[in-house]
């Protein structure tokens, strides 16, 4: 669907079937967690396994909407800066239209703007300004950039993130095709003619358009095994390029005391701040969430607010009603060095099946190590920064192993996530001057007519901003570049 053809008949093919209507906040019965749902159709490399830390990366959730029925609601807009890079003619283009179109698509707004209301009162209100005063002192970080009140997508009328699901079973010329998984593109060397799916073979006409909105590596998956590099020499380097994001998550408190808020507050505050930085071109940031809940007796409906409105996840186990105090958790997010040509993603020759035979390989490098050991260092001195004493003795962290507050940080065991997110640029876009990129800016897969991309495969470089915004801005491009 575009603007010069919005009555575009689309053909969705869903992997797996519906399994919520919205986002999941909405619901107030437990729920699976991600993890629990995650489907990961590819294999890490044992030489991988054996020698590094981080030993997988986030799977698809096989569902529709897939993660947009889980995920955070962080929606930052990259910077310039933060854009190095990506071709100059694609970052205008963003810049000048799309994300301001992808910002209204999912109602982002600043979490000082949000609506959320419970007990009669809002709660992104006071707690919110003191918490963004706060932290701005963190601007005397060397290598801090930016200090925002959260960009989240939560300004729909009932504060609840957005989700595809809603927008896309309320489009009259949609039509989905549920437990239907793509294997392989047939083609006649120059265009797509079918899809080889699990429910049989769908034929491709000539002017129709096939867009692999799949997530970053089954779609990689899809075209090493479609399009053999001899036949396509401009998609040899389709997995080629590997880059993702190394995780840091630390929950700290404080007294209430310390962030001045008044004795008459709601008895419950939520607040999110988004702060970014950049070191020797290595890009990082940390998405805090706080709450505020010293006037509220019940400890399962402080729970239930912070499960519902919340950015980042605040365990019910963190929070001591028998303290004044307030809880903030912090998630750190840094590139991989998209130039380590050690990471790659590969068909395995011992796995026949072509949903599966994809395999990762990644090597972290002594730039992503640096940048990880800085994401450490710079999360405690931002933590600081909520204390009100010379020495921090004020501050506290939750150890999760032995289930405790201490005032010593946790060791980095304790804080660094073996899991890599938001894996990205497999199959990269590039201008004229960039002859290795396997899509060129039309988003087209190159020497195939009528193949398009989209997702973070596309991606350049990875940078370290939340990813769905720039997702969705490109898919809009694409969508009027069509």
């Amino acid at each position: 669907m575009t603007l010069t053809n919005p009555k575009a008949k689309i053909l969705v093919l869903e992997r797996g079937s519906i399994y919520l209507s919205e986002h999941r906040q909405h619901y107030s019965t437990p729920l699976p967690t991600p993890g629990d749902l995650e489907l990961r159709p590819w294999s890490i490399s044992p030489e991988t396994l054996e020698n590094e830390y981080v030993q997988k990366v986030c799977g698809q959730i096989p569902f529709l909407g897939g993660r947009s029925t889980h995920w955070s609601g962080w929606s930052p807009t990259p910077s310039t800066k933060e854009l190095a890079g990506w071709p100059n003619d694609l970052k205008m283009q963003l810049q000048k239209i799309c994300f301001g179109l992808a910002q209204k698509f999912l109602g982002v707004i600043e979490a000082n703007e949000i609506n959320a209301f419970e007990n009669g009162n809002y709660l992104y209100g006071t707690f919110q300004s003191g918490l963004k005063s706060r932290l701005d002192s963190a601007d005397t970080i060397e290598s801090v950039d930016d200090i925002l009140h959260a960009p989240l997508a939560m300004g729909n009328d009932r504060s609840i993130k957005f989700s595809t699901v809603e927008r896309l079973l309320s489009m009259e010329n949609v039509t989905v095709i549920y437990e239907c998984t793509a294997e392989e593109i047939l083609h006649d060397g120059k265009k797509a003619t079918g899809l080889r799916t699990s429910q049989g073979t769908i034929e491709i006409p000539n002017n129709t358009k096939l867009i692999l909105a799949m997530s970053t590596l089954p779609a990689t998956t899809l075209v090493l095994n479609s399009f053999e590099s001899p036949e396509f020499p401009q998609l040899s380097n389709v997995g080629k390029r590997f880059t993702a994001h190394s995780v840091t998550s630390v929950i700290a408190r404080v007294p209430r005391q310390n962030l001045s808020l008044p004795d008459n507050a709601p008895d419950v505050e939520l607040g999110a701040v988004y702060i970014s930085g950049i070191k020797d071109g290595g890009q990082y940031h940390l998405q805090l969430s706080g709450v505020a809940y010293t006037q509220c007796n019940d400890t399962n409906n402080i729970h239930d607010i912070c499960k519902k409105y919340t950015a980042n996840s605040i365990p019910k186990e963190c929070i001591d009603r028998s303290r004044d105090d307030i809880v903030v958790s912090c998630s750190t997010l840094g590139e991989l060095d998209y130039k380590n040509k050690s990471n790659q993603f590969n068909l395995t020759n011992n796995n026949r099946n072509l949903t599966t035979n994809g395999e990762l390989t990644f090597h972290l490098n002594d730039q992503d190590n640096r940048l990880w050991d800085l994401m450490d260092s710079v999360t405690f001195e931002v933590m600081n920064k909520l204390s009100c004493s010379a020495n921090g003795d004020d501050l506290e962290y939750w150890h999760e192993t032995d289930k405790k507050w201490k005032k010593d940080p946790p060791p980095s065991d304790q804080i660094r996530n073996k899991n890599l997110v938001h894996d990205a640029s497999t199959m990269w876009i590039g201008d004229n001057e960039d002859t290795e990129a396997p899509v060129g800016l039309d988003y087209r897969l190159k020497g195939v007519n009528n193949v398009y991309l989209t997702g973070g495969a596309l991606w350049p470089t990875g940078g370290s901003w939340n990813p769905v915004l720039t997702i969705v801005a490109m898919a809009m491009h694409l969508a009027d570049t069509m």
